[in-house]
């Protein structure tokens, strides 16, 4: 079932009021070799027939609380310019001072799509 509403991506993702379990909807996808974080994730993706994605990596902690239903209403909202999301990890947490060091290029945290985000300039895996 695809969801077309933030919230109800939101919920069928976990973020739910306890009701029920919060990974209900999860389906374990086991490969018979190693292919790596890329190919997995792409394989994972001819499984999904949701609009939105959320991936996170066994070894990534998340160190901010974020708001999905924003995130998602800007992705919904702007899918021309807002593609991609990756949440806050102690990799990425200084990550704009670390593009003006290596790159001379300054990034600016905008609020325009309706949550903090900042351009991303490389994907992190």
């Amino acid at each position: 079932e695809a969801f077309g509403e933030p919230e109800a991506a939101a919920a069928a993702a976990g973020a739910t009021d306890g009701a029920a379990e919060p990974f209900g909807n999860l389906h374990i996808l086991e490969l018979t070799e190693h292919v790596g974080f890329g190919f997995a994730v792409k394989r994972a993706l001819e499984e999904v027939c949701t609009k939105f994605v959320l991936v996170v990596q066994h070894d990534q902690e998340v160190i901010r609380s974020f708001d999905l239903s924003g995130v998602l209403r800007a992705m919904s909202s702007h899918p021309q310019v807002v593609k991609y999301v990756g949440l806050t990890s102690v990799t990425t947490a200084h990550y704009d001072q670390m593009v003006l060091s290596k790159f001379r290029l300054r990034l600016a945290r905008t609020e325009q799509f309706g949550v903090p985000l900042m351009p991303l300039i490389f994907f992190y895996d």
